[in-house]
């Protein structure tokens, strides 16, 4: 049976796996930059794809760098098991910028009672173990048909649009497969099929700087204060989501419950002196979408409201990510939800909250799927995977490449 072949051989390195997971925690790659800020020849990765590249050179497989980017490569490797579809396995190598409240060092890589601790244990260094060795598995196996394409991105936490990461393989370098596994913390029973989208935003607003002091702002003649103007654009967006919802597409039942969220401001900075009337400010928001919603109709009405003020503001978009879902009837979600079953007694499917670099497969017409080992607290302190979480799927990520191959014929 190749599930149990493929349970022996995961269970066979499993110890080795979660060295080199602990590993991968210890090298820092903590991103920490936000949408379209990011820096090219920051080496956030760096070291994190030189440790994978020697990690499969080592096991005789030809990894290679591919990004525009020498500071920022991604990781990529075909791996060749038999005829067949080519899937591809992808997950990114960047991790959040730990917070300052961790109860140990982020970076330790220790193991305790059965979790793996460390800033990216879960998000997503865990995933890249679960490709990783999930490869190396079906590489024992004699009959296993198909082709493996792992990809390991860079820049992905700077909010998944990053055009160094995915968005550079599948776009530019025309990295593709039949269909693609996003590896994302989910859990060894769940399978996503789609995720919420979202609209990042900074708006500035321009007042007159003049000095508190002065004659004139006492008697109102001259200053105007962008951060009062600002506190008019913070008012004027409450319930833009609200408004939103009666545009948005829940035919996918997945969706059910969820909403539009707008969280504004999430940064806010104004002012240049105690003493002086502030002439900018600027604050940043972050709107997630349910599907259906556009950009263009999310930069319509934020401006239809803010035109209204009598402000002087600029609008910059920092990025926009649309909501995606496939359907269950997809070969890769069959395959997944097969696999997800034997290892886990059982499957959920669900969308995603968060978005990711899923939607990048998507609206290049390549059928998705997310899953992965559980993990606690991504993006937040204390963050671990389980281990029991971290076996089960890299079998299943194992055994859905096999079941995929096998339903294309």
């Amino acid at each position: 049976m190749p599930a149990e072949e493929v349970r022996r051989a995961v269970e066979e390195r499993f110890e080795e796996e979660v060295e080199f997971l602990s590993k991968l925690v210890r090298t820092r790659s903590a991103n920490p930059y936000v949408g379209a800020e990011s820096d090219p020849e920051d080496p956030v990765e760096l070291e994190v794809a030189n440790l994978i590249v020697e990690w499969l050179e080592e096991r005789g497989l030809e990894p290679r760098f591919v990004g525009p980017s020498k500071a920022r490569p991604n990781v990529v490797v075909e791996v060749k098991l038999g005829e067949g579809p080519t899937l591809v396995l992808n997950t990114h190598m960047d991790t959040v910028v730990p917070p300052p409240s961790y109860d140990f060092d982020p970076y330790s890589g220790a193991v305790r009672d059965g979790k793996l601790y460390g800033v990216g244990a879960a998000d997503a260094k865990g995933c890249i173990a679960a490709i990783a060795y999930a490869a190396l598995a079906l590489l024992e196996l004699e009959d296993a048909r198909g082709r493996l394409l792992l990809q390991f991105a860079v820049d992905e936490e700077s909010g998944a649009c990053s055009p160094f990461g995915t968005r550079y393989l599948v776009e530019e370098a025309g990295l593709r497969g039949a269909a693609a596994v996003v590896s994302e913390p989910y859990g060894e029973e769940i399978v996503a099929v789609g995720h919420r989208g979202g609209y990042r935003f900074k708006v500035v607003t321009f007042g007159e700087a003049v000095h508190t002091g002065s004659e004139e702002w006492e008697e109102g003649v001259r200053g105007r204060s962008a951060i009062a103007d600002m506190l008019k654009v913070i008012n004027a967006l409450e319930g833009l989501d609200r408004e939103l919802d009666g545009v948005s597409d829940l035919s996918c039942p997945y969706f059910s419950g969820m909403r539009n969220v707008l969280t504004f401001p999430t940064i806010i900075r104004g002012g240049v002196a105690v003493n002086v009337v502030p002439p900018t400010c600027e604050a940043y928001g972050d709107l997630r979408l349910l599907p259906g919603v556009s950009r263009d109709e999310v930069r319509r009405r934020i401006k239809h409201r803010l035109s209204q003020l009598g402000v002087e503001y600029e609008l910059k978009e920092l990025l926009y990510v649309p909501a995606i879902y496939v359907s269950e009837d997809e070969l890769i979600v069959r395959a997944l939800k097969r696999a997800a079953k034997e290892v886990a007694g059982e499957h959920r499917v669900v969308v995603s909250r968060p978005w990711n670099d899923a939607w990048i497969f998507a609206v290049n017409g390549i059928p998705v799927a997310g899953y992965g080992p559980r993990g606690e607290n991504p993006h937040a302190k204390n963050e671990f995977v389980y281990l029991d979480s971290l076996f089960k799927a890299t079998v299943a990520i194992a055994l859905a490449a096999l079941y995929f191959a096998e339903s294309i014929g």
